[in-house]
């Protein structure tokens, strides 16, 4: 058997638990880049210069976006608005 079928499984229990999203990450991850968005914009999609990041820089900047999606949510939660 495949990776396939242990994604499908945590994406078939993620349901089941009522996540409304999980995270997957393959093992071999070995290098990252990020592309500036104002490169993304004056490229209209197309790759522009790549730069190198960390690994760590990544998972950061995922975090910092998944706790403030938390926060705002808790916030309309308490303040009864539809966000």
């Amino acid at each position: 058997m495949g990776i396939g079928y242990a994604r499908l499984c945590s994406q078939l229990v993620s349901k089941l638990m009522g996540m409304s999203s999980i995270w997957m990450l393959d093992d071999n991850l070995s290098d990252c880049w990020r592309l500036p968005f104002e490169q993304f914009i004056a490229t209209k999609g197309q790759h522009g210069q790549l730069e190198p990041v960390s690994f760590d820089t990544v998972m950061r900047t995922i975090e910092h976006q998944v706790t403030f999606q938390l926060m705002m949510t808790a916030l309309c939660i308490k303040c009864r608005c539809n966000l």
